[in-house]
């Protein structure tokens, strides 16, 4: 028996690397009775081996903690830790020996543990859209800090992601998992944080019940990556993690959605308007997103599936080959919800009468697309076929957390969402449909994502009047913040969506800036006629592409546990590009003005003497060695965006500085002995730092103009360091 798992006080304790987990309570909710074995109860039979193996994490083996019950009618409990020997990862699940459906329909069972070295940190959960209307469930997902996890957490239910700093320079990850028709959740009751799984359908017989991933180290980014990889592990699932899917190449560019531009009342003459005046202004764009508002629909059912006729004339063809034809949009998306519409199906219709086999009618009486025996992927399949004959190229599912209601005491919720997931995916893929998942982040989604790419990691963007409002920033705020928080660990599933925005918002420059470190789709929903065209060339290349980091932004240290929205720390993202890094920061508190520092060596850079720092709002140029710290003085919503390179032969490329990912414009360098080439992704303002004489700057085949001050076009600036070229061309070459 291995002492990381050990007796203690008649129960056990699990040492994850120095971090001690007792647990408290271990539940199981048998015949309308809580057989609850507290600390005080809970006595261990015996500790014994398991199973050993071997999966992407190395090697693992497995221990059976076997419980004694309280009562002889209870069910014989195991506890099952998964332990693996190089890394501090527990794998926990409940077994017994139940053979009839004897378990209650909302929690099976759980775990909650004393955790006496933690310390300040937060719980990602889901909760109630502010829409009323939408009706009872979970949709969107926020985070919760406290001080000292998990106190002042109570009463917080369906949590999908905790961390918190743990003692000893290590951080504590708690992630739950899901198996056999089955779900996890993370929850606090009486200050302890523990596992709940539900299965929401009580004639299902549950004799292995999954529970979560408990973890620790040092490095947060890496404990979130091997806590996803325990996940998929432990779960025998086969869903793909972000960095085995690539982005779809549809949003490597610059899009647009109709949403809060035209809401529900969009139509096609609405379409082809914001179409023309892009055009007219030269605007990029490289797709269009019709959101919701096409569809014809009754009743808030979905009766057809074509575009509503009398505001699409010819229905999506017709819009989709002039909006590709008549004003170069490349790619046309569509929206629905994972049920058809928001009440469902009308399975009447007459797109839909002659199949009712197409439909499942559920317990809240209403009709979503089918479940069994794949006969829900037919009709998914017929509606995908004729949205791509009619040229739409990708689909956004939303309402994808509104599927409880429908299966609810009928199929156990894993169940239905992976055969539901699995339709969707199937029949996407095989009319080469990729999907913006929306409302989603429910471990039954998400780990059925074998295929599915991109999700939405925050609530709405909502638009603001003329006049802004302390209401319309704490809007601003919380949807930044929850962007990033909830990508911090939802990142291993998907290509993070952080949501539309509008470049002509009070705080644009803060949605822009973040969005553009977010390593997903980048799309506005903006107006005609009051799309900022400056901030958007920030984001996008001159051909619509967006420049992109190596992987998703992450927030920086200093506000991994600690929340930004509280005036304590600025909300601060970094991600790196080749071998420099990009952080943003920005105060979105109720303080006024806010003393911004980030620390370099937080910032995963290579090693380096010292580094080039430059800011892009304030126009300045700083050297910083690494143990030095980055600074700003924000006021509330203000943003900037630094570039940190390292320096190396006296020289260090920041890349093109009128772009926020500016490392991201350099598509090759070579620096020679007195010679430094440059190639970039567009023409224009290229900054580095040059510790060195320069002799001449050449733009393409242009000698360029060594000038005091701003350069303009074909000409170069070198002051205190920092030299500034302001290209014509995508070649650079500096003679030193």
């Amino acid at each position: 028996m291995s002492e990381r798992t050990k007796k203690k006080n008649s129960g056990i304790a699990i040492a994850l690397g120095g971090v001690q987990c007792e647990p408290f309570d271990l539940f199981l909710n048998y015949r309308g009775n809580r057989f609850s074995l507290r600390r005080q109860s809970l006595q261990v039979d015996s500790i014994s081996d398991g199973a050993e193996g071997t999966d992407s994490l190395g090697a693992w083996s497995e221990q059976i903690v076997k419980v004694l019950q309280p009562a002889k009618f209870a069910p014989e409990q195991r506890l099952i830790i998964r332990r693996y020997a190089e890394l501090d990862i527990a794998a926990l699940r409940l077994e017994n020996e139940i053979e009839l459906p004897m378990l209650d329909t909302d929690a099976v069972a759980g775990i909650s543990f004393d955790l006496p070295s933690a310390g300040p940190g937060y719980m990602t959960h889901l909760f109630m859209h502010e829409f009323k209307s939408l009706g009872p469930g979970y949709f969107f997902s926020t985070s919760t800090f406290t001080k000292r996890f998990p106190e002042n957490l109570d009463g917080i239910d369906w949590g999908n992601f905790a961390i918190c700093q743990a003692g000893g320079g290590r951080y504590m990850v708690m992630l739950p998992t899901i198996a056999h028709g089955a779900s996890a959740r993370i929850a606090v009751t009486e200050g302890r944080a523990g596992f709940v799984s539900t299965g929401l359908d009580s004639s299902k017989v549950y004799r292995s019940i999954p529970l979560g991933i408990i973890a620790t180290g040092r490095d947060p980014y890496q404990l979130v990556k091997d806590a996803f990889k325990a996940a998929r592990e432990a779960s025998g699932l086969a869903f793909n993690l972000r960095e085995e899917k690539p982005l779809p190449d549809i949003f490597k560019y610059f899009g647009w959605c109709s949403w809060n531009a035209f809401g529900q009342a969009v139509k096609a003459d609405d379409l082809l308007a914001m179409a023309r005046d892009m055009q007219e202004r030269s605007v990029p764009v490289g797709y269009f997103l019709i959101d919701d508002g096409w569809q014809s629909v009754r009743d808030a059912k979905l009766t057809g599936f074509d575009a509503n006729a009398e505001k699409f004339p010819g229905g999506l063809a017709a819009v989709a080959s002039r909006l590709k034809s008549e004003f170069g949009v490349k790619h046309v998306g569509v929206w629905h919800t994972l049920q058809g519409y928001w009440d469902g199906i009308d399975p009447s219709a007459p797109d839909f009468a002659a199949n009712p086999q197409w439909f499942w009618f559920g317990r809240n009486r209403r009709h979503c697309p089918n479940p069994m025996d794949e006969r829900g992927r037919h009709f998914m399949a017929e509606w995908y076929r004729r949205l791509r004959s009619w040229g739409v190229d990708f689909v956004k599912v939303d309402n994808q957390g509104g599927f409880r209601e429908y299966f609810y005491n009928m199929l156990p919720q894993g169940e239905a969402m992976q055969k539901m997931q699995a339709n969707l995916q199937n029949a996407a893929k095989d009319a080469g449909l990729p999907i913006i998942n929306c409302m989603e982040q429910h471990p039954e989604c998400y780990y059925h994502y074998y295929w599915s790419r991109v999700g939405r990691v925050n609530t709405d963007f909502f638009p603001e009047g003329d006049e802004p409002t302390k209401e319309n920033r704490d809007i601003a705020r919380r949807h930044v913040q929850d962007a990033l928080y909830n990508a911090f660990w939802f990142q291993e599933i998907v290509h993070p969506d952080y949501d539309m925005f509008q470049t002509h918002h009070s705080a644009a420059n803060c949605f822009a800036a973040l969005n553009a470190l977010s390593g997903g789709p980048l799309y506005t929903t903006d107006v005609p006629k009051k799309m900022n065209l400056e901030l958007i060339r920030k984001v996008t290349n001159d051909d619509g592409t967006l420049l992109r980091a190596d992987q998703p932004g992450r927030p920086c240290l200093e506000c991994i546990t600690a929340e930004p929205m509280s005036g304590d720390v600025p909300l601060a993202a970094f991600a790196n590009v080749g071998g420099s890094a990009v952080v943003v920061a920005m105060n979105i508190s109720d303080v006024k003005k806010l003393k911004a520092q980030i620390k370099l060596k937080g910032l995963q850079l290579p090693l380096a003497p010292k580094y080039a720092v430059y800011s892009h709002f304030a126009g300045t140029m700083a050297i910083a060695s690494a143990g030095q710290v980055l600074k700003a003085d924000l006021a509330r919503m203000q943003v900037e965006v630094f570039t940190v390179a390292p320096v190396k032969l006296r020289f260090a490329p920041f890349g093109l500085a009128d772009r926020f990912l500016s490392p991201a414009g350099i598509v090759a360098f070579e620096h020679a002995l007195t010679t430094i080439s440059v190639e970039l992704s567009s023409p224009g303002l290229f900054a580095a730092y040059s510790g060195t004489k320069i002799t001449s700057v050449r733009c393409g085949d242009h000698e360029a103009a060594l000038v005091q001050g701003k350069p303009d076009a074909g000409q170069y600036s070198l002051k205190d360091g920092l030299l500034l070229v302001n290209t014509p061309s995508k070649r650079i070459e500096i003679t030193l």
